[in-house]
């Protein structure tokens, strides 16, 4: 069961292969059980760990989105009318589920996925804020932050004295790049904290995500956690 004990005591590749289909044959009672799980796992991303890029980057995560989909279930389908990797997304496409921990670039960003290894659902977290600790910029390393106020054509790349969140998630591509498709290690990976963090987060709806195609029934479920605490004295190295 992931809770607050388990998340504590497991690195987030356990808790994510601990995840299992949401329970209940209605709607609101899958969305009952997931609840309290996606609060939980967004804690173990948010605090307890971040996104190494070679020896390059830290990518730390503030704010993170969680979607699930059901491809089959008992009961009523809980759906997710967002989920970009799913069945029927295409024309005559059925898609395999990606491995755990797949980092899926799309139009809105980058999700950490989940997905169950036998095709029932899909299931994947968002990242929509972040940080970047450049680890060499200065010697010692620094905060940094890709501005474009002036245009792409004068875009800059700032260094900050504390984290600069950035809400603008497909600009991850400046970092989460570089995936080699030779069989050798990849350079990007998570990296677990070797003491357990744990703190608040706080909950609201998805950024645009609507129930209709012509985008006027907002989805309600609050799925979408932000880190409450500051990241400034997060870095444990």
């Amino acid at each position: 069961m992931i809770d607050k004990k388990y998340i504590t005591e497991h690195n987030l590749k356990e808790c994510l292969q601990e995840f299992h289909a949401a329970q209940g044959v209605t709607e609101d009672k899958k969305k009952e059980y997931l609840n309290p799980i996606f609060e939980q796992l967004a804690r173990k991303i948010l605090y307890g760990g971040f996104i190494l890029v070679d020896d390059d980057y830290e990518v730390y995560i503030r704010t993170v989105e969680f979607y699930y989909h059901e491809e089959e279930a008992e009961g009523k389908l809980l759906k997710d009318p967002m989920v970009y990797h799913r069945n029927g997304k295409f024309p005559n496409r059925s898609v395999p589920p990606f491995p755990l921990m797949s980092l899926h670039a799309h139009w809105s960003g980058f999700d950490i996925t989940f997905e169950d290894p036998d095709k029932k659902y899909r299931a994947s977290a968002l990242i929509r804020e972040f940080a970047v600790f450049d680890r060499h910029h200065g010697g010692k390393g620094s905060w940094v932050y890709w501005s474009t106020a002036g245009g792409p054509e004068k875009s800059e790349y700032q260094v900050t004295q504390t984290p600069k969140y950035d809400s603008r998630s497909t600009y991850l591509q400046f970092y989460l790049n570089g995936f080699s498709i030779d069989g050798s290690k990849n350079r990007v990976e998570w990296r677990d904290f070797k003491q357990a963090n744990s703190g608040k987060v706080t909950s609201n709806t998805r950024r645009n995500v609507f129930l209709d195609e012509a985008r006027t029934i907002k989805d309600n479920r609050l799925w979408s956690f932000r880190r409450s605490e500051r990241l400034d004295d997060l870095r444990e190295l």
